[in-house]
This record gives structure tokens, sequence and C-alpha cells, in this order.
């Protein structure tokens, strides 16, 4: 079914607009400088000249980047640096002097390098960390730096904005241009994305008209606001999936459910490993409303990275660098990140009829997490960790069929289904059991909890169905 038009504007606010291939060639030079650049290993410590550490550290990596682009673009890169260095009134241009000049540059850079990572959470990992991290320092010591490489990330109602094509968000057809196709049947597929593609076409005949330029800002914005709908779409699904395989398998009081012998995922503090102790259908409440808030986050995920972003980069508060125990961090408060998390909790607590078990803390600033930085990357692996999960429940069935794996299923645990039980209990109650370094019942302590149990998957005695069904680990492989 095709999203509403009013749901498309509002997220043409908040979804990032698609690299074109010459910014692409730029996030390329970027992660290339990144990836050799030691910054954070360099300035993340204790020292008594923090200042003098940062300025050097980020001309030195200015200075890469410049190299970088001298070398990718030839005279582009080139002209650009003689220009910066063109001295005016005969005073003697530095280097610093010539860097700063070229801020305009750094912040289209910088710019695009996270658009780029919003759309693609699976890439820059590390990258990204240093990106911002650079960025902190840069936007804090602006004065000392006499530049400023802050510019906020292009979404699609900006783009369009700037073409003066604002009335594209009105058009019905949009509805049909940039919503995901849920078709299963290829011929039903087919024929929606031809639909798709000849609505898109008629989109920018109907915005661009003649203009060649505007054709591309038009096609550029529909697919940047279709990638969108689909990542979200693709986010929400395996957790929606995953709900229903709760329900499906257990009943929310008895623990009886249509195909189990045994429905219990009561959990007992101590055994297990466990951290927690609930009755079934206090657990069964507990695991829904994890699942559920899960969702809630990763359906609004856009947005969310945006304030957590604002938050890191926001110059009038200061951070401080502290031990947490693991290791050293930069602990930095991240107001709007929590406002828009309680938000979001609110939310499920609205879809589960008010009724919550675990905590509503939300850590943020503190030794569990010390930054938005820490925060959104947690809950974009959410996809990473419920998907593999996933796909082995679904494949089991199919994977039966293979030469001598039923016979295997059944020795092992007595049938398929009995096979998936096995896995779904086991994951149902030790994912959320408040087991890791700083588990609970808190909103971060169910992710750890999560996690703690995908660390353990090799010692589980359903490791080898994992493996016979293609997985190959809960890091973006498959």
């Amino acid at each position: 079914m095709p999203q509403s038009l009013a749901s498309l504007k509002s997220l043409a606010d908040a979804v990032p607009v698609r690299l074109t291939v010459e910014e692409r060639q730029l996030q390329r030079l970027l992660c290339s400088a990144l990836d050799v650049s030691e910054y954070t290993d360099k300035v993340d410590v204790y020292s008594r000249d923090r200042d003098r550490l940062i300025r050097d550290n980020l001309y030195d990596l200015y200075k890469i980047m410049l190299g970088l682009n001298i070398n990718s673009s030839k005279d582009q890169g080139r002209k650009m640096l003689v220009k910066a260095f063109e001295s005016e009134e005969d005073e003697s241009v530095t280097q610093s002097m010539a860097i700063a000049r070229c801020e305009d540059w750094f912040r289209k850079l910088f710019e695009l390098g996270r658009r780029y990572k919003r759309m693609n959470p699976d890439k820059m990992r590390t990258e990204y960390g240093k990106l911002v991290t650079l960025m902190q320092d840069a936007v804090q010591k602006e004065r000392l730096m006499s530049m400023s490489v802050y510019e906020p990330v292009r979404t699609v109602t900006d783009v369009l904005k700037e073409a003066n094509l604002g009335l594209l968000l009105e058009d019905e057809q949009l509805t049909v241009a940039a919503s995901p196709i849920e078709k299963t049947v290829a011929e039903e597929v087919s024929a929606a994305t031809k639909e798709k593609e000849a609505t898109i076409s008629e989109l920018c005949k109907k915005y661009g008209g003649d203009d060649a330029e505007k054709k591309e800002v038009v096609e550029l914005c529909i697919r940047s606001l279709d990638d969108g709908s689909c990542f979200l779409r693709d986010n929400a699904a395996s957790l929606a999936r995953m709900i229903e395989l709760l329900k499906h398998y257990y009943h929310p009081q008895t623990g009886a459910a249509l195909r189990t012998k045994s429905g219990d995922i009561s959990i007992s503090h101590g055994h297990g490993g466990s951290k927690l102790a609930h009755s079934h259908a206090g657990h069964f409440q507990y695991v829904l409303e994890s699942l559920t808030l899960w969702k809630c986050v990763l359906s609004d995920v856009f947005r969310l990275w945006s304030a957590a972003e604002d938050d890191m980069l926001d110059s009038s508060s200061n951070y401080s660098m502290r031990n947490t125990g693991q290791g050293i961090h930069r602990m930095k408060s991240a107001p709007r990140t929590g406002r828009a998390m309680r938000g979001h909790i609110a939310t499920a607590q609205s879809q589960m009829g008010g009724k919550w078990v675990g905590t509503q803390i939300v850590h943020l600033g503190d030794n569990d997490v010390p930054n938005a930085l820490v925060f959104i990357d947690k809950y974009t692996q959410i996809p990473r960790m419920i998907n593999p999960i996933v796909k082995v429940i679904e494949s089991l069935d199919s994977v039966a069929e293979l030469p001598g794996q039923r016979a295997y299923l059944e020795k092992k645990f007595g049938s398929v289904e009995d096979c998936k039980l096995a896995i779904l209990q086991d994951f149902f109650r030790h994912a959320f059991d408040g087991s890791g370094d700083d588990g609970g019942s808190c909103i971060d302590g169910r992710l750890t909890s999560a996690w703690n149990w995908c660390s353990k998957l090799h010692k589980k005695p359903f490791h080898h169905v994992f493996l016979l069904c293609g997985f190959q680990g809960f890091d973006g492989q498959w």
C-alpha cells in the first residue's frame, strides 16, 4: 500500500538526498583520508595542552585531504589551493590561513560524508566516528582555527526548495513514485516497477519541463525519498516479523501456544546468567515492549540521527574526557537525543496499551552511554542482530529438504518446529535477561543484553543450525 502524501512530505524533511557522481568521488577521498588518520588515537588522551594538540592534528588531517584532492581532481584541486595562497596587499599567507580559506570545500566534504553515512549505516564504520569527533573539535575551536566546517545535512526538502520545486511534495503521484513496492509475486512486482518508473518519468517531465538540470534534481529527490522509504520499511520489517514470531509461538499469559511443547519464557535471577526475574507473562510483556520500542526508533531513525549529530556538534556545551570503565570516552550531554528517545518510549508504551515492565531510564552522557555518537551507533546496529535470526527461522523449512538435514534436525531437536522453538525460546529468554557489562531493564540495557546473547551464539546447541542456514556473523554479512 503506497504511503500517504503527508507521511512522505514529513519524511522528506529528514531523508538525506542521494550523492551525485561528483559527490561520490569526494566521499571516497574523505574515506581515504580518515582511513589513514590516527586523529582520535592522538587527540583523545589526557593532555595539559589540548588546544595545541587538537589544532596541530586537525591541520595535519586537512593537509592530507587537500593533497588527496589535488591528486584526484588534478587542475581543480590545484587551482583551489593556489587561489587560497594568493596574497592580498602584499601580506604573506601562511599554511593555516590558506587552509582557512578552503573552509567552504571542507564544509561540503564533511556534509556529504555524514549524509552518505545516514543512508548507509553499514559503511564508514570507523571513519564516521573519526569524522564526528574531528568536527566536534573543529566546531568548538572555530575561533582558534579561524574557520567553520559545519553545514547541516542536505535533505530532500532542502534541495527541492533550492530549486523552487517544493510543489512536488504536494503531488499525489509522489505516493506511487516514492513508496516501496510491497508485491511478492514476480509478475506483480514487474508491473508495479514499470508503473513506478513511468510515474517518475512523468513527474520529471511535469516539474522539469525542458530543463535537463531540473529534471535531474526532480529524479534525484524522488529516488532519494524512495531510498528513505525502503530503508525505513526494511529496518522495521525484521522487528515486525520477530514480534509476529513471539505472538505466534507464545501466549501472553499462560505460555501455551499453537505448536509448542513448552511455551514458557520465564526467567529467574542467576539462572543462565540472567540478572532479572520475570514470570512468563511479565517477560512476554518485557520482550514485546523492547521489540516495539526498537521498531519505533528505527521507523524514525533519520530524525534521531539528526538529533544525535546536533548534540555532538553543539558548540555551546563542551565535552570532557573520562574513563568510563570501557576506555577513555568523550562525555557529553545529549538533550535533543534524550527528548527524541523519550518520545519514542511514550509511543511504544501507547502501542502497548499503557503497560510497561522495565524501567524507562535513558542513559546518555554517563558511563554507560557517554555521548550521542555511541547511542546512535547502538541503535543502527539492531537490524544486524535481528535479521540473521529471522532469516534462520524462515529458512529452516527449506534447509530441512536438503539431503540428510531433516534427519539431523529431528535427531538433535525432535523436529524442525522444535528447532525453531529452541532458538526462539533461548533468544526471548536470554537476549532480554539483563545480562552484559551494563545490562539491566533500562532502555540501553536491553540492547546490551541482546548483543551479549549474540556474542555467545557459538556456545549455543543450535549454533550449527545457524551455519547450515548460511549464517556467517552479526557483522552485516550473510
